[in-house]
């Protein structure tokens, strides 16, 4: 039986082409996608992440700290091809995982997607803060791309982008995804579009 063929990509083009730039630069990049839910934000990333990179897609839970560190380790070692490193290892902390994955990345792009980011907020108290030390230490001479997105809109621009926020200044990109424009979606429907 062959494997079902991949859905097509509609619609979003133009923001997986600036996301493929920005990992191509070659350079250390701290992206903000947000948007409110179900504009295509996870689709759009689970793109960029399947392309020629390496790359850990994170999707956070509304669950502790400790499980939200636990479900990363493992999208970690999916990401790493199953780096051996990472067996037993229980991170204590957002900046001890975002570290590893800097030291275990060496000097080749890794793509590290964090996925409803505000979830990890809600229960990982000063996160933003352990992002800036760790973006400020190691982040931004590393050969990360790390992608911070979230579909809780007014968090994303208060907590994120905001001039008050300690991730302040430190972003090299953002972009708000908006719905897609009525001729953008007749795409989805290729039987019904007019032949006129």
């Amino acid at each position: 039986m062959s494997p079902a063929a991949e859905p097509p990509f509609i619609g979003r083009d133009d923001e997986l082409a600036v996301l493929s730039e920005l990992s191509d630069s070659g350079k250390p990049e701290l992206f903000v996608l947000y948007g409110r839910r179900r504009v295509g934000k996870t689709e759009l990333l689970q793109r960029l992440c399947s392309g020629s990179h390496r790359a850990v897609y994170f999707l956070a839970a509304q669950v502790r700290e400790r499980d939200n560190l636990r479900a990363f380790r493992e999208a970690l070692k999916d990401g790493l091809g199953g780096d051996a490193l990472l067996d037993g290892i229980e991170f204590p902390d957002w900046s001890t995982a975002l570290g590893f994955a800097a030291e275990r990345a060496g000097g080749e792009r890794l793509i590290l997607v964090l996925d409803e980011f505000p979830y990890l907020c809600d229960s990982s108290k000063g996160l933003p803060s352990q992002i800036q030390q760790f973006w400020d230490l190691r982040g931004k001479n590393s050969s990360l791309m790390l992608v911070l997105c979230g579909s809780q809109v007014s968090f994303m621009e208060k907590e994120v982008l905001a001039e008050r926020s300690p991730l302040f200044g430190r972003r090299t990109g953002q972009r708000r995804l908006e719905p897609l424009r009525p001729t953008e979606t007749l795409d989805f429907f290729p039987d019904r579009k007019s032949t006129r």
